[in-house]
């Protein structure tokens, strides 16, 4: 809340490289982790999951990686609010 709208996506790559650097394995648990908290509002849209393609392209994941990330975790976390599909 307290970081200035310019700057939230300067730090979020600073922090993702960071734990990145510290282990790299822990993209695809990082990556989930941040998908879980993009779908929790019960809501997708498309700058959402363009959102997600670009944070998994910028941890150095394929797109089917990605992918498979993605659906896993709607499949096991995502139940679309009422007002979201009328």
């Amino acid at each position: 809340e307290n970081i200035p709208d310019e700057q939230v996506i300067e730090l979020f790559e600073k922090a993702v490289n960071a734990i990145l650097s510290y282990d790299f394995n822990m993209r695809i648990n990082l990556l989930s982790y941040i998908t879980h908290l993009v779908i929790i509002d019960k809501r997708l849209d498309e700058k959402e999951i363009n959102f997600i393609y670009n944070v998994g392209d910028m941890m150095k994941l394929s797109a089917k990686e990605i992918s498979r990330i993605f659906a896993d975790m709607i499949q096991r976390n995502y139940i679309p609010s009422l007002e979201s599909i009328c």
